[in-house]
């Protein structure tokens, strides 16, 4: 399958879906939220940050004074900046009322950066190591451990088991929103104890697939040994 950039318009699409108040979220998106509430540093970096960077940041314990957000899609990068979406100006205004810098970068996340060796308190990644396979993960791993500080904080959400229907299956593969891969979502929750340790993990398993698009979760945060 051809790859392609996604265009704005699919980053618009996506960014309204999840555009929801907690009190209406799915037990998915809480299940999610119970790992990203836990962050806190003044220097957090998003890896795949996608569209909901700015809203993800308000989630954390504390808001942080840094805030670096990496993606692939150049598109995604532009929709952060120049969005006129009145939850996402709330959500940026909020970081800069806070005095939070950010940075958003348009990049590889395979590309190691020495300039991030011990930069940051947190690293958060939402719905996007899960896409990788075993070497890959655990080369990310090795770079996270460079990247944090000492006792700094480690985020992995993945997505699994989508349950879309093929016309949007095909749009995240094209887009490389969505990786196929057969590693069991425990799997990659023992390579994070294998390199950090845990504080909390768990699977959420989506009993009834009706209402939401993927059929597993799975969630760990950890901190560098």
């Amino acid at each position: 399958m051809q790859h392609t950039e996604a265009p704005l318009e699919y980053i618009e699409e996506y960014y309204d879906i999840l555009d929801t108040d907690e009190k209406d979220q799915l037990p998915e998106i809480l299940f999610e939220h119970r790992f990203v509430k836990q962050i806190k540093g003044k220097s957090i970096l998003s890896i795949g940050c996608g569209p909901n960077f700015f809203d993800d940041a308000l989630l954390f314990k504390e808001l942080p004074k840094e805030y670096v957000g990496i993606d692939l899609n150049k598109n995604t990068i532009k929709f952060l900046k120049d969005s006129r979406n009145s939850k996402l100006l709330k959500a940026k205004k909020r970081l800069e009322d806070n005095g939070t810098k950010i940075t958003l970068l348009t990049g590889d996340i395979f590309k190691f950066n020495e300039e991030w060796i011990n930069k940051f308190d947190a690293i958060v990644a939402i719905g996007v190591l899960s896409n990788f396979n075993e070497k890959q993960y655990l080369r990310l791993l090795d770079y996270f451990k460079k990247y944090l500080k000492k006792d700094g904080m480690f985020l992995d959400v993945g997505w699994r088991k989508p349950y879309l229907d093929k016309k949007e299956l095909d749009k995240k593969l094209i887009y490389k929103f969505y990786f196929e891969t057969e590693i069991p979502s425990q799997k990659f929750i023992d390579m994070i104890k294998n390199n950090f340790i845990v504080l909390d993990s768990g699977i959420h398993i989506v009993e009834d697939p009706k209402d939401y698009l993927w059929g597993e979760l799975y969630g760990c945060i950890a901190v560098k040994k």
